[in-house]
């Protein structure tokens, strides 16, 4: 009978040394299993982790090259104007002076038109 050949056979020291065998198989791929979803899952927020700190560094680098081409467009403007400033004061005190208009625009690099607003005193 069939059952009673089952039951002898899972007595027997040879069935349960291949089913501890099996089981050890199975579990051993179990793990395996376990292994490469870990392996997946640490692949995969190591991945998110970098591209993060890459995003935050590539916004830091973006952010201290802004910085610096504005202040660098500041204080180019600033010393234009600086200029553009003490040309028309220099202008003011050569024509309070009595120079010529036109040696004033000369030697200032101020347009006629920049010398005759300073004339009317506009």
């Amino acid at each position: 009978d069939l059952m009673e050949d089952l039951g002898m056979l899972s007595q027997s020291e040879d069935f349960l040394g291949a089913y501890e065998l099996v089981r050890g198989i199975d579990e051993l791929n179990r793990r395996r299993g376990m292994r490469r979803e870990e392996k997946a899952r640490v692949k995969a927020e190591a991945m998110a982790e970098g591209i993060a700190k890459g995003i935050a560094r590539g916004k830091a680098e973006g952010k201290a090259e802004g910085k610096a081409e504005g202040k660098a467009e500041g204080k180019a403007e600033g010393k234009a104007e600086g200029k553009a400033e003490a040309m028309m004061l220099i202008a003011k005190s050569m024509l309070a002076s009595g120079n010529d208009p036109s040696y004033v625009a000369n030697i200032t690099g101020l347009s006629a038109n920049d010398i005759a607003k300073l004339r009317s005193g506009k």
